[in-house]
């Protein structure tokens, strides 16, 4: 009895999970761009009633505004870090590494004109930058090692 009374209970859980299946697939239930569901769209597309204007720049003005930001039309006896090879000197741009004008005026530029360069979205200044720092600034708090309060007195 016992086994046909589980049976009975299988039988009918597969029931209700098949027609719960059944019914969410032929009501939409679905979310919208769900699978099996077609994303359409319907009517025109939105356009925005008040015509969005840019925000002011907040960044300050290069400090070096003539300063070529590429390899390109530069000699290349001149590169620090280029054989000469176009793929080479490409990568070299699009990596990051300062091209021969730059190393020379970074190399001369002070610290707040590194820093002005950096906020102005320059990243060959910031790494120059931040190359100067390494080994000055004082490590955060959270890398220090532990110094036990020496007024404490152990209890």
């Amino acid at each position: 009895m016992k086994k046909q009374v589980w049976s009975a209970v299988a039988v009918l859980a597969v029931a209700v999970i098949g027609a719960a299946s059944l019914w969410r697939s032929t009501s939409g239930a679905q979310a919208p761009g769900g699978a099996g569901q077609a994303s359409k769209p319907t009517g025109q597309a939105a356009t925005p009633s008040v015509e969005a204007t840019p925000p002011p720049s907040t960044k300050p003005p290069h400090p070096f505004p003539d300063l070529p930001r590429s390899r390109e039309g530069q000699e290349i006896a001149q590169d620090p870090f280029s054989t000469g090879h176009p793929e080479e000197r490409r990568w070299l741009d699009q990596h990051g590494f300062p091209n021969g004008a730059q190393w020379t005026r970074y190399q001369q530029a002070s610290d707040a004109e590194l820093d002005q360069a950096a906020r102005a979205g320059d990243t060959v200044a910031a790494t120059m930058r931040d190359a100067r720092r390494l080994g000055v600034d004082p490590p955060p708090v959270e890398m220090r090692p532990y110094q036990a309060d020496p007024d404490a007195t152990a209890r």
